[in-house]
């Protein structure tokens, strides 16, 4: 990808996991179960009130367990500074996704979950322990300090339950 075009690279990550989660809800039987939200990328508020949070959304009923229960936010990028969960940095961007990820999530009354991707790497997804202790059998890394499990995407997809 040429230099730059961070928004266009984040919004074809949000399409592929979407698509990618509504093939794995369905058993590859259909890509059209979770698309990106409506305000993906942007805030979407009337008045101070916030319309929509997390990057994915379900546009059919079998993706609701899903996004009724998680927030999904989703994060590709060049280098997301995953070595910042050992030496942290205030100001590195995976440490801002986690907060922001937990602030969100707590004001829709859901539980975070982080899909992100480095550029080059494979698709990793972030998750609280308190929410998938049953998981930690196929976590790559914990970090307790920020009470986060990082798991491999498809072995994610493979071990979670609702």
């Amino acid at each position: 990808m040429k230099k730059g075009g961070g928004k266009r690279k984040g919004s074809s990550f949000e399409r592929y996991v979407a698509k990618d989660l509504s093939l794995w809800i369905t058993g590859g039987g259909s890509d059209g179960i979770f698309w990106r939200t409506h305000s993906s990328g942007s805030l979407g508020t009337v008045g101070k009130r916030r319309l929509e949070y997390g990057d994915i959304m379900a546009i059919d009923d079998l993706g609701k367990p899903l996004t009724d229960n998680y927030n999904i936010e989703c994060r590709h990028g060049k280098c997301l500074n995953l070595r910042h969960l050992i030496y942290p940095v205030k100001s590195s961007s995976i440490i801002q996704l986690i907060y922001e990820g937990r602030t969100n999530a707590e004001a829709t009354k859901r539980k975070p979950l982080w899909i992100i991707k480095e550029q080059g790497k494979d698709i990793l997804v972030m998750m609280r322990l308190i929410d998938c202790d049953y998981m930690r059998v196929v976590f790559l890394a914990e970090f307790p300090k920020f009470n986060i499990g990082i798991l491999d995407y498809n072995d994610w997809k493979k071990e979670f339950k609702l």
